[in-house]
């Protein structure tokens, strides 16, 4: 699967990674977006991505028009991301104008403004697909009364919008300000709400919010973003589908070991998702890697999501994708799913194993934030697809049957497997058993781990 944004007919890529997917193939054509949100939430970024991608990525020369930053500062920023403006502009393909406040208007409505002058003849000139105007703002800092700076932008917007180009505009917004409370919002086709996330650790997350898309479907909710050196990334939080009761399916996937087949009665429900619990050092992780190698063999392909390196010497199995992801190097549970969802998509896995997801070690509610926007999207693709989802994930509760019975969002497994030691003092006593199986087990009693299993 490439990750790169894809202009399609009618549609302009955003030139975000994520941001496509949330709106359902881009912008339309000649239609104005209005990022929105404080000082700092990531809107200059966003919008020289949007021009600089296109030129970058899809050779459609753009504009960008800049009241807020010395034409210095701007050029400097934008290289920081990767972006080499100076040479996109040496190409013919970029236009970066440097405007002030009083270009904005002119003293004679016979005339047009300069701001409106300069922009034409320079989209004209190359022939821009896209425009951004970074300095929403400085309409509404306009020596004129309130109605006349409405009229002022609204004129601006459509003749900008006249020249058959995606006009983006960043506007400032004060913080707690509710969408729909500035009149630059009027006539906007699409807004895009910014705002920094306060309720996560990592400092420089960000969220994006889709508030209007006249005449196309979006993906509701809070996406979150980082500005990273690739510039902005976003990862679409894609509404979990309603995991529908089970289809009864007579097909199985057997575990990798003889113990837990014969348990399961042959292995795992096609179509179903499974937890394997348990502490450090028990066995998880090769079992889940067993699980994965014998699903390549036998069904032609398998994915294998690990948080560390692999015990042992690698094993080369044809049809198995591995990837090593680990849970504290994402900025939010929702890259991880983007990154598995990719991998998805490439090679089209009849089961998918994720070692290491923690939904028993962290704080509840990031337990249930892993919960919610990874296990419950990919257990539904499993559901769908006639596939199995393996999970793995820490335990190391001293009750830990109490601990797995006191997670409610743990139900929705089919199967959960514990792993731990007979023998306290002895880490080869490794042992596996069935805590819950969907149609029935063989044993609930612990069964030992030979040594070719753990």
């Amino acid at each position: 699967m490439d990750n790169k944004p894809i202009s399609t007919p009618n549609r302009v890529s955003s030139g975000v990674q994520g941001l496509d997917a949330v709106l359902e193939g881009g912008f339309y054509d000649a239609s104005s977006v209005l990022l929105r949100g404080i000082p700092g939430a990531g809107k200059t970024t966003l919008g020289t991505q949007f021009v600089a991608a296109g030129v970058r990525d899809h050779g459609e020369p753009g504009v960008i028009v800049s009241f807020e930053t010395f034409p210095d500062h701007y050029y400097r920023d934008a290289a920081s991301l990767g972006w080499n403006l100076r040479e996109m502009e040496l190409r013919g393909l970029l236009r970066v104008l440097f405007l002030r406040r009083d270009d904005l208007y002119s003293s004679f409505p016979e005339r047009e403004s300069m701001a409106v002058s300069r922009l034409t003849d320079a989209a004209l000139e190359i022939g821009a697909k896209r425009l951004f105007i970074d300095g929403a703002s400085r309409f509404w800092r306009l020596p004129l009364p309130h109605e006349q700076q409405l009229a002022v932008y609204q004129d601006f917007v459509l003749k900008a919008k006249g020249l058959g180009a995606v006009t983006m505009l960043a506007l400032n917004t004060m913080p707690g300000a509710a969408p729909g409370s500035h009149p630059a919002e009027q006539g906007a086709d699409f807004i895009l709400c910014l705002d920094r996330d306060e309720n996560v650790d990592h400092p420089d997350l960000r969220v994006l919010t889709v508030t209007r898309a006249r005449g196309q479907n979006v993906q509701l909710g809070r996406h979150p973003f980082a500005i990273t050196p690739e510039g902005v990334q976003l990862w679409p939080r894609i509404l979990p589908a309603e995991i529908a009761a089970p289809h009864v399916s007579e097909q199985r996937f057997p575990c990798g070991t003889d113990e837990l087949n014969d348990l399961l009665g042959g292995g795992f429900r096609a179509g179903s998702s499974a937890l394997l619990a348990g502490p450090g050092g028990s066995g998880k992780t090769i079992l889940a890697a067993a699980f994965a190698r014998h699903a390549a063999r036998t069904s032609g392909s398998a994915l294998l999501i690990h948080a560390a390196p692999l015990p042992g010497a690698k094993q080369e199995c044809p049809g198995l994708v591995t990837c090593q992801i680990h849970s504290s190097r994402v900025a939010h549970p929702l890259e991880y799913l983007y990154r598995v969802r990719c991998l998805t998509a490439q090679c089209k896995p009849s089961v998918v194993v994720l070692d290491g997801v923690p939904l028993l070690t962290q704080p509840a509610a990031a337990a249930r934030t892993w919960h919610h926007d990874v296990v419950q999207p990919l257990a539904a693709w499993a559901a769908e697809n006639e596939a199995v989802l393996l999970v793995s994930t820490h335990l190391g509760a001293p009750n830990p049957i109490t601990a797995l019975a006191a997670e409610a969002a743990l139900q929705d497994f089919e199967t959960i497997l514990l792993t731990g030691f007979a023998d306290a003092d002895n880490p080869e006593s490794k042992q596996v058993r069935v805590v819950k199986a969907r149609g029935g087990c063989k044993d609930h009693n612990p069964r030992p781990l030979k040594s070719s299993e753990a």
